[in-house]
């Protein structure tokens, strides 16, 4: 499951981002996995400045190699985490 979270953005933004991706990925095969997480939080530099970012895991390798090629499009900053595993609940 591709997960694309959204850390140090404020909510209208978040929100406003949140849907640029899932058009970005709509003809996709792997959207109906994929799940955006808005991440409350405030990201701040050494000077106070807000950083907001990207954040993109995957277990997947050829679905990084694609959320990262469209979401540089968006002009943010992205942080990509090498997952390992993902495990459901069961049920």
């Amino acid at each position: 499951m591709p997960n694309i979270e959204l850390h140090g953005y404020v909510d209208g933004e978040a929100q406003n981002l949140r849907k640029a991706i899932f058009e970005l990925f709509k003809d996709e095969q792997f959207v109906g996995e994929m799940v955006v997480t808005i991440v409350n939080s405030q990201v701040r530099d050494a000077k106070g400045r807000s950083q907001p970012f990207i954040r993109v895991a995957s277990t997947r390798a050829t679905y990084i190699r694609k959320l990262l090629k469209k979401l540089k499009t968006l002009g943010e900053d992205i942080e990509h985490l090498k997952l390992e595993a993902f495990y459901p609940k069961s049920g």
